[in-house]
Formats: structure tokens, C-alpha cells, sequence
């Protein structure tokens, strides 16, 4: 896995936090290509799903993002999320706070679309006003995460969690829809410290 921190923050400092956060508990063998498992990147790419002009597709994951590949997630705690694929084809997750090239913190982190299927992938970022926890979903998961208190799903694939907030527990289960014997364990990351 791939992690990158793109900063133009004036003050304190920035952090970020990037891990493939889940764990399989069991289920079928997974595939190789990301829209395997995010239906939404076989669709056409809009004009609202692009980076902002001043965020460096070229330098965000590996060799860079692909051309057309972004698409936006949604926006919750003062940050935009975006997936993408990356040029060595792993699964991308960009979350942004602030909205200019000044204010702005940019964290990004990629994984192989096959270990994004066991373990999903999420990622935080803190800045000196704000901070972001993410958590990419592999399609599927969306009741799961509205089921779970500590997660607030934001689209389909897309959950976010307190970044203060200490973890009650080190994981936090997530079976897909129709699926008992399938899952995943969604890591519960340290909190950020104000």
C-alpha cells in the first residue's frame, strides 16, 4: 500500500493516517480489477467528480492518478473525498481539507484492488482546524455501515468516524448485504489530538 501527504497549510503542522483498514473474515476469492469491487468507477466521470485544479493528479498515488479515473465520494467533516485509480491500477481513496491551494491538507493512500476486497481501505487526516477519518467501503457494505453507531455513511461507499474519539474496540464488523458468513473488520484508528 501506497500512502502520500500533499501540504500547503499555514501554522501547525499536518497528519496523516493511511491504512488498508479491514480485515476478510471470510468469502469468495477476490478480483484484480477495481471496478470489481466499486461499481462506480464504470461509470463515465462527471464534471463534479474532478480534483480541484490545484491538487496534482500526477502526484498522488503511484506514477500518479489516471486521467478521467477520479470521481467524488461526498463531502462530511469539512472534507472532500474522492476515489481513483492510480497507474499501477491500485484503488485510491483522496480526502481534502480546506479549498484552496493555502488552506488546504491533502492526504492520499492505494491499494491493490484484490487486498482492497479483504481489507477495504481507510484513511485520516488532521490539520490545524480539522481533521477527517475516511473509510473506503467495497460495494456491498452500505447496510452494514448504517447498522454500525460509530460509522456515518456519507454514499454507498463512503463511511466516515470521529477522528477524536478514542476506539471503544480495536475493530468493528461489517457484513455485506444477504451475506452471514462474509465480512469485513474495520480498523478503529487512534484519535487525533486537538
Amino acid at each position: 500500500m501506497r500512502r502520500r501527504l500533499m501540504a500547503a497549510v499555514i501554522g501547525a503542522g499536518a497528519v496523516v493516517v493511511a491504512v488498508g483498514a479491514f480485515t476478510a473474515t471470510a468469502g469468495a476469492a477476490p478480483t484484480a480489477r477495481a471496478s470489481d469491487h466499486l461499481t462506480l468507477l464504470s461509470r463515465p466521470q462527471a464534471s463534479g467528480d474532478a480534483l480541484p485544479a490545484f491538487l496534482p493528479a500526477s502526484e498522488l498515488g503511484d506514477e500518479g492518478l489516471l486521467a478521467g479515473s477520479t470521481r467524488f465520494l461526498g463531502q462530511s467533516q469539512g472534507a472532500r473525498n474522492w476515489v481513483a485509480e492510480d497507474k499501477s491500477g491500485q484503488i485510491c481513496l483522496v480526502t481534502m481539507l480546506g479549498s484552496t491551494p493555502a488552506d488546504q491538507v491533502t492526504g492520499t493512500t492505494c491499494i491493490a484492488p484484490a487486498a482492497f476486497a479483504k481489507r477495504g481501505l481507510t484513511l485520516q487526516v488532521a490539520g490545524p482546524a480539522a481533521a477527517a477519518e475516511t473509510h473506503l467501503l467495497p460495494d456491498g457494505f452500505e447496510a452494514a455501515a448504517k447498522a454500525r453507531p460509530e460509522l456515518t455513511l456519507v454514499s454507498p461507499n463512503l463511511a466516515v468516524s470521529d477522528p477524536y474519539a478514542s476506539p471503544a474496540t480495536t475493530a468493528i464488523p461489517l457484513a455485506p448485504a444477504g451475506k452471514a458468513t462474509s465480512g469485513l473488520q474495520l480498523d478503529n484508528l487512534s484519535a487525533v489530538k486537538r
